[in-house]
């Protein structure tokens, strides 16, 4: 997806925690497209600041229901 710079699932958890680009997407638009793909999503987390500091990714975490296999 066009502005994600990486992802992680954790299974145990079954959350999502994705580290996007702002500049190129939103944290309405990665929500969106887990919801699409079935799974319930929230934000839990917004505004994280990359190693740099620099304040040009979000970090937002979604919570998705569901199995994942």
């Amino acid at each position: 997806m066009l502005g994600v710079i990486d992802s992680e699932l954790d299974l145990n958890s079954k959350v999502l925690t994705v580290r996007i680009n702002s500049e190129k997407t939103n944290c309405d638009n990665i929500i969106k497209s887990v919801r699409k793909l079935g799974y319930d999503a929230e934000l839990i987390c917004n505004d994280a600041k990359d190693k740099t500091g620099a304040g040009k990714s979000e970090k937002a975490n979604e919570k998705a229901n569901g199995n994942f296999e």
